[in-house]
């Protein structure tokens, strides 16, 4: 009987020995895995030296834009129509919304939506306006020649839309940008965000944004993703298809 005893004893033993071993290990698991996250968001950076923005991807937004291309094309309009109707939206009843353009370019697309009053936001506007023969940027009703990551207070809560076509993977601090979008948009007001994830950077993409830095940027600033697609992308060559997205604000 005593010999038993002993064996239970033993038994008892080794089983919480391995119940230990078995919680460190996971413990350190757990850990490896926040380790490796963190290393992933460094090497994707949702935020760059302003520095290296401007004094790069900068002057290379505005020769590309210089450059005859689609902008410049007389299918321009037609491929915008096209565009904006690939994602739902119709050019009518908008007669006095305000549309705020963010990241606009050269070329505003927000010309398609019938009577609404278009506010720009482009860090290049004021170059784009007197250097680019084909703008239009001065058909606004205002113009913004401002970076997204800069807080125009006068926006505040005015928007009815928000739109930001292939502009927030060209700056400098993804958080600030959205964070932006929130405060300027109307309680039910809407923001539809689109733009190319990347593999590596580049001068004229230097952030590496993804759908899971998108969503926690999103969360954060308390926007609610309502539709999400992914389809087609805005530059050539191969890469991840570009990322869409409707969003309201948190309620």
């Amino acid at each position: 009987m005593e010999r038993w005893v002993r064996r239970l004893r033993g038994d008892a033993v080794v089983t919480s020995a391995e119940r230990r071993i078995t919680e460190v290990l996971e413990r350190q698991n757990d850990q490896l895995a926040k380790i490796f996250e963190r290393l992933d968001r460094l090497e994707r950076p949702t935020t760059v030296d302003p520095k290296s923005w401007s004094g790069v991807a900068q002057p290379g937004e505005l020769a590309f834009h210089k450059r005859p291309g689609l902008r410049s094309s007389p299918d321009w309009e037609a491929k915008n129509v096209a565009f904006w109707r690939r994602r739902g939206f119709s050019p009518h009843g908008w007669e006095g919304k305000l549309i705020v353009d963010v990241g606009a370019g050269s070329r505003l697309r927000t010309l398609y939506f019938n009577g609404a009053k278009i506010a720009a936001v482009e860090p290049l506007a004021d170059k784009y306006i007197a250097e680019v023969e084909w703008q239009d940027l001065d058909r606004a009703d205002e113009v913004y020649s401002v970076p997204g990551e800069k807080d125009i207070p006068e926006l505040h809560g005015r928007a009815d839309l928000i739109v930001s076509m292939n502009a927030l993977d060209h700056g400098y601090d993804f958080g600030a940008a959205i964070a932006n979008i929130r405060r300027y948009l109307k309680p039910h007001g809407l923001a539809h965000l689109s733009f190319d994830p990347h593999d590596k950077p580049d001068d004229l993409h230097q952030l590496l944004l993804d759908d899971r830095t998108a969503r926690e940027g999103f969360d954060q600033c308390g926007l609610v993703v309502e539709k999400f697609e992914q389809w087609g992308r805005y530059h050539a060559g191969s890469g991840p298809q570009a990322l869409h997205y409707w969003l309201r604000v948190r309620v």
